[in-house]
């Protein structure tokens, strides 16, 4: 029962991250973008963490929609936010050729929540930590 509760809200956390990405400008949407201040990790907070990232990832795709890693990643923030997990939400950019690449991920009690794969081949480029405002904003060689 308690996973299919999980799964349910999920399911209703990425429909809330498509309308965050699809209908909301960002300056509003990024205030529900991480959440409170990060503190030491548990071992009981790493687990509802892995599970909140399990529910993501068993929910996206469900729905005849192609939910991206921004919506994914809102999805996780506002589950996190809800059991009071402090979490990081990332953006990064990587260079393809002429263009860039835009990527965003979740971490949490130490651990990457989603989008975590790709991620290592993007540069962080700026931290919501629930504020609305960039926790930190990274200089790179991309501002050449």
């Amino acid at each position: 029962m308690r996973r299919k509760l999980i799964f349910v809200e999920a399911a209703a956390a990425l429909w809330a991250g498509w309308f965050l990405v699809r209908a909301v400008p960002f300056r509003i949407s990024s205030r529900f973008a991480g959440g409170e201040t990060a503190r030491e990790p548990d071992a009981r907070v790493q687990v509802r963490a892995r599970g909140v990232a399990r529910a993501i990832a068993a929910a996206t795709g469900r729905f005849g929609r192609r939910e991206t890693c921004l919506m994914q990643a809102f999805a996780a923030s506002l589950m996190l936010r809800r059991r009071h997990i402090p979490s990081t939400l990332r953006l990064g950019v990587k260079r393809e050729g002429a263009t860039f690449a835009a990527h965003a991920w979740v971490m949490a009690a130490g651990i990457v929540v989603t989008g975590g794969g790709p991620a290592r081949e993007y540069e962080p480029l700026a931290d919501f930590k629930g504020s609305g405002l960039p926790a930190s904003v990274k200089s790179s060689h991309f501002d050449e």
